[in-house]
């Protein structure tokens, strides 16, 4: 299968940032297990898609999580699936921005709803913000939708399962198990090591 060429208008379609462009799986300098779980996810990519696996990374700040779950993204979209990636923050503003417009509802529901591949980064985050609820009931309505519609998410938190559990509740930390592959991503900042060495180069590069 020929794959599709990754523009920079196909990428900022889907929301991934000009940041990871340039990077690939190769760059990462995690733990070797981990590239191994994310490679063989890559491998079955199509019956991820058809069976609604997707991958939840959780671990501490700046280890690579994001970087990862781009990855995947950007794969999906060489294989010719749609993807896209969003803050839960984000999701929520599209869904109260698509309250009275139709337009931009219809986006909401094409570009996160129904999307092949959907990342939600750093999840968690939101915790402390939440004080009406509208956190917590749009990420269990978009859970179960998603996991009923046999459509991935891939996951990104800096909290653990436990965190995820005592805000969002059991249920939904069931659905996550049942269609999750869990990642447990350690080690230095990632940051550091790879997005900040030899920036005087890259600032003189053309």
């Amino acid at each position: 299968m020929e794959k599709r060429k990754l523009t920079p208008e196909l990428m900022l379609k889907s929301g991934i940032l000009e940041e990871f462009w340039d990077l690939d799986i190769s760059d990462y300098m995690g733990k070797p297990e981990v590239v191994a779980v994310v490679k063989e996810y890559l491998s079955y990519l199509g019956n991820a898609r058809k069976k609604g696996i997707g991958i939840f990374f959780h671990g501490s700040n700046g280890t690579g999580k994001t970087f990862l779950g781009v990855e995947i993204l950007k794969e999906a979209l060489r294989q010719g699936y749609t993807a896209q990636f969003a803050s839960l923050g984000g999701i929520i503003q599209a869904l109260t921005d698509g309250w009275y417009d139709t337009q931009k509802r219809l986006l909401y529901e094409r570009r996160i709803k129904d999307v092949d591949f959907l990342m939600i980064d750093d999840v968690g985050k939101e915790m402390r913000l939440s004080k009406n609820g509208l956190t917590e009931m749009v990420f269990d309505n978009l859970i179960r939708y998603r996991t009923f519609r046999n459509k991935p998410i891939i996951l990104t938190t800096n909290s653990d399962i436990g965190s995820i559990e005592n805000v969002y509740g059991k249920s939904i930390v069931s659905l996550m198990y049942g269609k999750f592959i869990p990642v447990k991503v350690v080690g230095d900042d990632y940051r550091k090591k790879v997005l900040s060495r030899n920036v005087m180069e890259r600032l003189k590069e053309e």
